[in-house]
């Protein structure tokens, strides 16, 4: 998930947002552990989240350390905005394209635009890593509560396919420029079981996760770039023309380009 977070009421509340790369060994599998944080008095914030292509197990608390709350936020087709009253804090792993069954055993399809309580899928366990997560002093020591039992189910299961790595893979070296079709040839099996093992895996289907992965490659472009030419990164990016990418973009983040930029 891409967070764009920012104060409506107080825009002087700071928010903190960074990410954090994995050790070598979960590198082919978690994307970077992040941590987000509100700090302050009693605010209206607002936070929209973009789609990425990703499953994340989120920790939510407050500030009074006095809850934790542990959920898997599946991928995701459209930006969920959300409000918040009160400071507050997250800390989350965040998965690599269909890799999440290595390590919560499920149909990625199921929590598709949803999620789910951690507890449903490692039971009892859940209660003891949140509350561990809730009395951690930093965010080095929240990650050395969680990546115990990221190593320990790594180990455990291995449920992936090859197919859908290898199709992942192409997609992201195209930066979601490709037909569907180009696929056949990399992954040697049909379409239409290509588009079973990505909604099993990944969640969403191989033609919406490429649409997906460019908008995330669209969203860094217009983030790093200080003079913007719209017209001409949509035709970098194999959009139809700027009215393609518009719609697009109003698609996955429900802003127009500018109005997100704006932000």
């Amino acid at each position: 998930m891409l967070e764009n977070p920012r104060p409506i009421t107080s825009p002087g509340i700071p928010i903190g947002y960074f990410e954090i790369i994995p050790p070598e060994i979960l590198r082919p599998f978690v994307v970077c552990y992040w941590s987000s944080l509100v700090v302050g008095q009693r605010c209206e914030r607002e936070r929209r989240i973009l789609p990425d292509g990703c499953i994340d197990v989120i920790f939510e608390g407050n500030e009074e350390r006095s809850r934790c709350q542990a959920n898997v936020v599946g991928t995701m087709s459209t930006s969920l905005v959300l409000r918040e009253e009160e400071p507050a804090w997250h800390f989350g792993v965040r998965f690599r394209p269909g890799q999440v069954r290595r390590f919560l055993h499920l149909s990625a399809d199921e929590i598709t635009d949803g999620a789910v309580d951690l507890s449903a899928l490692w039971h009892p366990a859940v209660r003891d890593l949140e509350q561990q997560i809730l009395e951690a002093p930093t965010i080095a020591a929240r990650i050395a509560a969680v990546e115990p039992v990221l190593l320990r189910r790594l180990v455990c299961c291995s449920d992936t396919s090859p197919y859908v790595n290898a199709a992942i893979a192409e997609i992201e070296r195209c930066a979601g420029e490709l037909a569907i079709d180009e696929l056949g040839p990399i992954t040697g099996i049909s379409r239409q079981h290509l588009g079973r093992l990505f909604r099993l895996h990944v969640g969403v289907s191989p033609k919406l996760f490429c649409r997906i992965h460019r908008f995330t490659h669209l969203v860094k472009i217009a983030r790093e770039r200080p003079r913007i030419d719209w017209s001409a990164i949509a035709s970098e990016l194999g959009y139809y023309d700027q009215a393609h990418l518009i719609s697009d973009f109003k698609k996955f983040s429900g802003l127009t380009p500018e109005s997100y930029i704006s932000l």
